[in-house]
């Protein structure tokens, strides 16, 4: 076992194995898919904006992951439109983040709301007019990036490998749709 997989802690597995999951069938449990993205969104959030406390982190990300759950269930449409939403946000929050400084942009933070905006309109968007596809897009980005964030890798591998995982996940889910619209003709 690599070292890196010793020093997890539970709950580092246990977002490990949610995001594997969404990897894998997160579109066909679309429940689970904005579940998972719930959870990881809150998880994060918590990191960034309230404390650094696991067990702070791990009650938001389950908080915001039951929400997005029921929220899926009870109306499919609204959670997806309100998954397309945060996807774009926080995906275009990160992107402002990870890459400001090497824009020059002197406080990354003041872009950060404009930014998070700004994705969540076209997120909102996009997933009203592509339904499937945001469900396949936001497991994939959800369980990549649940399975690299709790894994210390010096850089570039932690982006290389959620690449990775994200294409690998795209074209599994991908080609069981496929596999499964053959079968109903």
């Amino acid at each position: 076992m690599p070292d890196f997989l010793l020093h997890l802690s539970p709950v580092d597995w246990l977002q490990l194995g949610l995001g594997l999951v969404l990897l894998v069938v997160g579109r066909r449990l679309y429940w689970l898919a904005v579940a998972g993205l719930g959870f990881a969104v809150g998880f994060y959030l918590a990191d960034q904006l309230f404390t650094s406390s696991v067990e702070m982190r791990l009650l938001v990300g389950v908080a915001a992951g039951v929400a997005g759950g029921f929220l899926a269930l009870a109306a499919q449409r609204l959670a997806v439109g309100a998954a397309g939403f945060v996807l774009g946000a926080w995906g275009l929050a990160v992107l402002v983040q990870r890459f400001g400084a090497d824009l020059g942009l002197v406080q990354v933070e003041l872009w950060m709301l404009p930014a998070a905006a700004f994705g969540g309109f076209l997120g909102l968007v996009f997933s009203s007019r592509v339904f499937d596809a945001v469900l396949l897009l936001a497991a994939a980005l959800a369980g990549a990036t649940l399975v690299v964030s709790p894994l210390e890798l010096t850089p570039p591998w932690p982006t290389w490998i959620w690449l990775g995982l994200v294409v690998a996940s795209l074209a599994v889910q991908a080609g069981t749709r496929r596999r499964k619209a053959k079968l109903d003709d």
